[in-house]
């Protein structure tokens, strides 16, 4: 006769494979862009705390513009300027981290979207 396994062991087995599949949901989404700042044309703080932002998309090119990790519009200086705004439309995947906030100084006549994801 042979030993199977005992429906505790089964439930065992498929209780760490629903925990596997919502850990890779998790990381994957992540990965995507869950939010968005709209399109901004003025200084704006986008959001406090951790964030990952993954594209910048210049709706309207003009003079750079340029990310910046700080918890606010006057703690974004030169210092912590971290991705400058291109001057040409499109879309422009980053993939950068951000850990104090995400603020967005424009460039003279510069429109944006920036998607990001909180972490």
């Amino acid at each position: 006769m042979m030993a199977g396994a005992s429906l505790s062991d089964l439930l065992s087995a498929m209780q760490n494979g629903v925990t596997a599949m919502n850990a890779f949901v998790t990381a994957l989404t992540r990965e995507t862009p869950a939010l968005s700042s709209g399109q901004l044309a003025a200084d704006k703080l986008v959001q406090i705390g951790f964030v990952r932002v993954l594209g910048v998309s210049i709706v309207t090119g003009g003079a750079a513009g340029g990310l910046y990790d700080a918890a606010s519009t006057t703690l974004a200086t030169s210092g912590t300027q971290v991705y400058v705004t291109g001057t040409t439309a499109g879309f422009y995947p980053v993939n950068m981290v951000f850990t104090n906030g995400l603020v967005y100084l424009p460039g003279a006549g510069q429109v944006v979207a920036i998607f990001y994801t909180r972490t």
